[in-house]
């Protein structure tokens, strides 16, 4: 084998082997998103316990329990794949709550809607920031 044949079967292995690594650690990172939504949600039992329907709006209060100590960034709410407006109405809490079982609300929900799927991001670490979906699709 020739001297360049070998630089060249060397270089093609150092990037086979660097591409390969790459894809890795994108595997790895991608399947810890999964896990960490899946398996280890911030909030947990989140759960609507008034449903106060009005003519452009709902109000809503309900129940929770914060698992885990990370920084709240916001919240979304959805119906079906529109956005509809959320807006805090209970007294301001810190940038985030405590770890613990807590009450929430009223949150006033704009237009009143019949399905709502609700989705909180809190920062739990420098890699992504966590998304836990606090309620998957609810009629109200």
């Amino acid at each position: 084998m020739s001297r360049a044949n070998h630089i060249f079967q060397t270089l093609g292995l150092a990037i086979a082997g660097g591409l390969l690594f790459t894809l890795a650690c994108i595997t790895t990172v991608l399947c810890a998103q999964f896990v960490e939504h899946e398996f280890y949600p911030v909030v947990k039992d989140f759960t609507i316990m008034t449903a106060d329907h009005h003519s452009e709006f709902v109000l809503l209060s309900g129940t929770m329990y914060k698992a885990r100590n990370c920084r709240f960034i916001e919240v979304a709410a959805y119906s079906g794949d529109q956005i509809v407006n959320l807006e805090f109405l209970d007294p301001p809490h810190a940038l985030s709550r405590a770890i613990g079982a807590q009450h929430w609300g009223p949150w006033l929900v704009s237009p009143d809607v019949k399905v709502l799927r609700i989705q909180a991001r809190h920062q739990c670490h420098g890699l992504w920031d966590t998304t836990t979906d606090l309620i998957k699709e609810v009629r109200l």
